[in-house]
């Protein structure tokens, strides 16, 4: 039974739930379990990879992978690898380069071959770790706690009844045994009792208190000004400058003395003491007990004691295993000395005042007041941090040290907030940022400083000056971008001559790799480096987040996706600074396009927000043996029994955090649709104004208009959404569009884009939330646009030549002498006065490329009719052809030709063109034969390439004719309700043909049989019409259009063993169960049934079926059968009236146009917007209200069945609507409310109530 109000350590805690191992039948790899591995693998994203446990940690290296074939140069040199596997090896550098603070893990070796006391590894190889251990720690210091401050003896000590076996691999000896004591026996907690953690915990709190020990010998000028110094009021001082939002009362500054003016060294030593007497505990703290990452944490005022110092278990952990070896022990010896001289300085400033508020002083002209920042500046000459940073093993921070690193001041950017800053050092400090450096500490250092023979030699003899580390390898720090590399300082400084010689063979070394790993990659790696550099996916957070919230998604894990969200939140908000080439951060816009897919994509909660809990943290202090008798006896509170100690400083309950949208991009996040149209918005700024690789604008295209096509038919802000953005493949391509408003569905990949030099930074979206309105196509007669005068004749699509072919309307083309143009002339009226009969129709014309021709024959009627062309029968039009690139230039302006211009995959004849002013017909007439001049298109103003191209709309003569740019990797699944939708250009054009659904958008202009037959097809199943007219072998030339498959809808009922239901679709897993049978065993228990949605949240903590379910929705999408019929009675399909009426399409928001027949509510969004291509046009009257015209309402219910989203109730808005600028007057709103009440009425009579 645990104790009461502790944490069961085997419960995980949903912030740091990852789908590490949820099958338990891959192991991790030895760095993985060594260092602890991505809690997502960003290196290589295949599915199974991504949940079926890290195959591969983020640190293993790469071209080559053996560190030990580095160093001794066993590698000839390695071609250039694929696209695929740079984009793997530089994700994996970019991660180490973060996480080892500028080093490769083919480097930290080079730190590690040497310590203090003669060891090196090549002496050590027939041992094992900890063999190698067992002798090396008879160097160590010896302990002698009578020494000690009495703060740091272990009386001061508090338990933390968690188990720290559910976080090791392989156990050191007598661990176990050591920590059974009363009053649970049967558990292992993190205590000071154990003495094995005692035992290296004694040996950290000896080095710290030696170090302080020799300050006080000393008199350490910051300590003796801490002590003893009266601290100088400075919050008004007006040469210094401090955020206006912050009291400036209480912020002071202590100033060190003069030599001769500072305390003995007894009576610093005794000051220190008494200070800290009886004031300072410690305790342990792991992922349960504190919300933040495991670095160590003070707390001031807390309950009977003054501070509260935590330890991190994190670096205990490697510790207590076998495998860790001897350098990487001393290192993270080293990390939790720094850590408790960082603490303590924080402890001693609350013990200083105990009855006053008073916040921590600055000291000197430091301009953060981080008192454990500036002891650490004393001891070290900068802050110590341990290397590689956390990473997580099982949901646990796995703390392997494999080095140490000293910065010389942490970046201000990184540090708690504005409170804590002076803003004239913050200024200098990035003024001063090409000056500013981290340094990699080798690993001899860390060893020397935890030996006995280094602290009575060498201290003795130097002083404070023999603590502070080498400066050999060093790296910009990172402050605005984490990719910088170590290098070799140019005059490296090693403070003690006695260790001069280590170091040279460790700078030897380091050379020698250097120089190997050049000559083995010379040929492709720096080349290709900066390529890969200049793509947006170099942020390993983002990745990160994109799998982590593809996860979560797939198994409906709200609480994982709006944990993300709000990282996300937080990124898009904060990305503002300027790189130091004074660009603006490339990553803002990428996160902001990210963030807005995921946002659009979540349910929201009933009060219309995006909130997610913070677990409880429990840090219930439970005292030792030793804390028993100092604690608990002398305070006469429960004495020598186990109980709740001095605090309880975290209550167990449920804390909220509410998600904002970032604040620079202001908007709503209660209506999906106003963030899918920002999205979007989004989307054409950056392709348009700073582009991006290719795959990734696909990628996205791809998922907005899924999106777009999900929330025609699914409205209620309680559905999920899909998530069907991918990290695309790496291809070093950058293109940007050609155009800012082109319709996202009707333009080819290959023609959208046009290829350009990748740029150093992408910018900032610019402010503002324009409403995303689809551009209409050329040659629509709903084409409204002011273009200017015509050409005569104009042109027009030869789809919309062919829908005339019919013996009441008939046009028909021929091309002129030298086959330039096609002309189209309307033989309508000639063909009656020939006396053509409807029978002899089929003997004129026969459907070519570009319209009917007529037909070589010898009928006198049909001669007279070619005579005609171009005679007494005018052309009318011009066929808009696709043309070769070649074609075009040659129509240049020159010698008697006409001036063509590109634009996109648009041709344009400018010839007769209306110019604006002089510049634009210079600009233009000067570019003939190629594209459009950039100046013209790549203005400042996007409005003005706007009406420029809606001038320009007339002079359109063709399109660029490419080679078809291979189909989409992602082939979706659609039912024929899924498929209803895409009608319309809003969404894509799709019609199935042999359960194949294509995309008829890029090339449904041109399509030879006329755009009236592709009406017929589209949102629907083309293959009988397709069957009548083309051969099946034809379907092999559309390959490159198809999005997906067709399959049926059916009933739960309907459902066979080994089937599934999961996500709105039927899945067979028979075949799973040969090739994966751990992974079927766990779908096991779902066979046969719908699994819900409240179903994986109430087991997700239970077990490992809802990591299962997601690993089969996201990596097995080929075994979906069927898709399951919509249930039109469940909650999330009931609409009420008050929401309803909010629909009108007046204002323009974005929340979409419904109409109600029947009490059955529509979508009729897209037929208002693009009405010429539905058979039946929609009144505006019928706009939010209900249908009263039947033939409406039945073409509704019969053809537009798709749009059905939701039954009628009675009852208010789902969310408040915003507040409404446009003021209406108080009879209009009688009215309105009125006719409300009227049509509730009849709802109420319709439905019984």
């Amino acid at each position: 039974m645990m104790p009461p109000g502790s944490f069961d350590p085997e419960i995980e805690i949903p912030e740091l739930s990852m789908p590490s191992e949820p099958f338990g039948n891959r192991p991790y790899t030895p760095l993985a379990r060594h260092y602890g591995g991505m809690p997502f693998n960003v290196g290589d994203r295949t599915p199974e990879n991504l949940f079926e446990g890290p195959i591969h940690s983020g640190y293993a290296p790469r071209f080559p992978d053996d560190m030990n074939a580095i160093v001794a140069k066993t590698v000839t040199a390695i071609p250039k690898p694929s696209n695929a596997e740079l984009d793997a090896l530089f994700v994996n550098e970019t991660n180490q380069y973060e996480r080892f603070l500028g080093l490769r893990t083919w480097e930290t070796p080079l730190l590690n071959d040497r310590l203090y006391g003669g060891w090196t590894i090549s002496e050590a190889k027939d041992k094992s770790n900890w063999e190698q251990w067992e002798i090396y720690k008879k160097n160590l210091v010896h302990v002698d706690t009578d020494e000690w401050l009495h703060c740091l003896k272990k009386h001061s000590w508090f338990d933390l009844n968690t188990n720290f076996l559910n976080s090791l691999d392989d156990p050191i000896p007598g661990l176990v045994d050591a920590s059974r004591y009363e009053p649970y026996p049967d558990k292992t907690y993190w205590s000071v009792n154990n003495d094995v953690i005692w035992e290296y915990l004694s040996i950290v709190l000896e080095v710290v208190n030696r170090i302080y020990k020799r300050m006080c010998a000393e008199q350490n000028e910051w300590l003796d000004s801490f002590l003893f110094a009266s601290r100088e009021y400075i919050g008004w001082d007006p040469n210094l400058r401090f955020d206006d939002r912050i009291p400036k009362d209480h912020i002071t500054r202590f100033s060190p003395r003069a030599k001769e003016d500072r305390a003995t060294p007894f009576e610093l030593w005794e000051k220190l003491g008494d200070l800290t007497e009886g004031k300072i505990i410690f305790t342990f703290f792991d992922e349960a007990s504190s919300a933040g990452k495991c670095y160590g944490s003070t707390h001031s005022g807390i309950g009977l004691i003054n501070s509260l110092i935590k330890f991190p278990v994190q670096f205990l952990r490697p510790l207590l295993e076998k495998e860790t070896s001897v350098p990487e022990r001393c290192a993270g010896l080293t990390s939790m000395i720094a850590t408790i001289v960082h603490e303590m300085a924080h402890a001693m400033n609350n013990c200083k005042y105990d009855d006053i508020i008073e916040e921590e002083p600055f000291y000197k002209d430091e301009f953060i007041k981080e008192l454990g920042f500036s002891v650490e500046q004393e001891v070290w000459g900068g802050v110590l941090s341990s290397c590689p940073l956390v990473q997580f093993v099982r949901a646990k921070y796995r703390g392997f040290v494999s080095h140490v690193s000293r910065c010389e001041w942490p970046d201000p950017h990184k540090h708690d907030g504005i409170k804590d800053y002076e803003n004239e050092g913050v200024d200098q400090w990035y003024k001063d940022i090409n000056n500013k450096y981290n340094y990699q500490v080798p690993t001899f250092f860390a060893s020397v400083l935890v030996c006995q023979k280094f602290w009575t030699t060498t201290v003795n003899r130097r002083g404070l000056r023999a603590l502070k580390p080498p400066l050999m390898f060093r790296s910009k720090q990172p402050i605005l971008k984490n990719h910088v590399k170590v290098v070799e300082t140019d005059a490296p400084e090693t403070y003690l001559d006695e260790f001069a010689d280590h170091y040279t063979e460790i700078r030897q070394s380091w050379q020698l790799s250097h120089n190997n790993m050049s000559s083995i990659r010379e040929d492709w790696y720096d080349k290709e480096w900066l390529l890969w550099f200049g793509m947006p996916w170099v942020q390993r957070t983002l990745r990160e987040d994109i799998l982590k919230f593809t996860y979560f998604h797939a198994e409906r894990n709200i609480y994982g996706c709006r944990h993300v969200l709000s990282r996300m939140t937080k990124r898009a908000s904060t990305h503002k600074l300027l790189d130091p080439e004074g660009s603006p951060n490339k990553a803002s816009t990428l996160w902001q396009n990210i963030y807005l897919l995921m946002a659009a994509s979540l349910p929201l909660l009933p009060d219309g927000s995006y909130r997610i809990e913070i677990p409880p943290r429990w840090q219930t202090l439970w005292p030792s043996h030793a804390t028993q008798a100092g604690w608990w006896g002398n305070l006469e509170m429960n004495k020598g029994k186990a109980g709740i100690g001095p605090i309880n400083a975290e209550g167990d309950y449920i804390q909220y955090k509410y998600i904002h949208a970032p604040n620079n991009l202001r908007f709503s996040l209660k209506v999906r649709t106003a963030i899918l149209d920002r999205l979007k918005e989004n989307l054409r700024t950056t392709e348009y104004k700073y582009g991006g690789p290719l795959s990734f604008m696909r990628a996205m295209l791809d998922a907005i208009l899924h999106l777009e096509a999900q929330m025609t038919r699914m409205v209620s802000q309680s559905h999920w959404l899909d998530f069907t953005f991918r990290i695309p493949p790496y291809d070093p391509g950058w293109v940007s569009a050609h155009r800012f408003n082109d319709v996202y569905t009707t333009v080819p990949i290959s023609l959208r884009y046009r290829a350009v030099t990748p740029p150093n930074l992408l910018g900032l979206l610019p402010p503002g939330n324009r409403d995303f309105v689809p551009a209409t196509v050329h040659g629509y007669v709903d084409d409204a646009a002011n273009k200017g005068p015509p050409l005569s004749p104009t042109y027009m699509y030869p789809a919309l030549i062919a829908d005339h072919a019919f013996p009441d309307n008939v046009w028909v083309v021929r091309p002129d002498l030298i086959g330039e143009d096609y002309y189209v002339y309307d033989i309508t009226a000639l063909i009656k006065d020939l006396g053509f009969t409807d029978e002899e129709f089929d003997q004129i014309a026969r459907l070519g490329p570009y319209g009917l021709e007529l037909v070589d024959s010898a009928d006198e009627r049909i001669e007279a009719i070619r005579a005609a062309l171009g005679t007494t029968i005018e052309p009318i039009h011009r066929a808009i052809m696709l043309r070769r690139p070649e074609e075009v230039a040659e129509f240049n302006g020159q010698i008697g030709n006409r001036s063509w211009l590109t634009w996109g995959d648009a041709v344009y004849d400018v010839t007769e063109f209306p110019f604006a002013n002089p510049a634009e017909e210079f600009a233009m007439t000067t570019a003939a034969g190629g594209p459009m001049p950039p100046q013209l298109i790549k203005s400042s103003d996007p409005q003005a390439a706007e009406l420029l191209e809606a001038r320009l709309g007339d002079y359109i003569c063709g399109h660029i004719k490419m080679d078809p740019y291979p189909r989409q990797a992602q082939l979706r699944y659609f039912t024929l309700r899924m498929l209803g939708v895409h009608d319309c250009p809003s969404v894509g054009l799709y019609t199935a043909v042999h359960n194949r659904v294509y995309d008829t958008s890029p090339w449904a202009l041109f399509h030879p049989g006329g755009m009236r037959i592709l009406r017929n097809c589209w949102g629907g199943d083309g293959t009988n019409m397709f069957n009548e007219y083309h051969m099946i072998e034809q379907l092999d030339a559309w390959d490159h259009w198809q999005v997906g498959w067709l399959v049926p809808e059916r009933t739960p009922d309907s459902m066979v063993f080994n089937e599934v239901g999961l996500h709105g679709w039927i899945f067979n897993i028979a075949e799973i169960e040969d090739d994966k049978p751990a992974i079927y065993d766990l779908l096991r228990p779902y066979i046969g049934k719908v699994v819900s949605n409240k179903e994986l949240e109430d087991t997700r903590s239970r077990s490992a079926g809802p990591s299962a379910l997601a690993w089969l929705y996201l990596s097995r999408k080929d075994l979906i059968v069927a898709g399951l019929t919509v249930d039109e009675e469940l909650e999330e399909y009931w609409i009420p009236t008050g929401e309803f009426f909010r629909h009108t399409g007046k204002n323009q928001d974005g929340k979409g146009i419904w109409t109600t027949y029947h009490g059955h509510v529509y979508n009729i969004t897209d037929l208002m917007l693009h009405p010429s291509y539905y058979s039946k046009k929609i009144p505006v009257n019928f706009c939010g209200r209900e249908v009263t015209d039947d033939a409406i309402g039945q073409y509704l219910e019969q053809s537009q069945a798709a749009r059905w989203i939701g039954r009628l109730y009675d009852g208010d808005p789902w969310f408040e609507p915003e507040p409404d600028p446009s003021s209406e007057s108080e009879e209009s709103v009688e009215a309105k409310h009125a006719s409300h009440k009227s049509f509730k009425g009849r709802l109420k009579r319709k439905r019984g109530m």
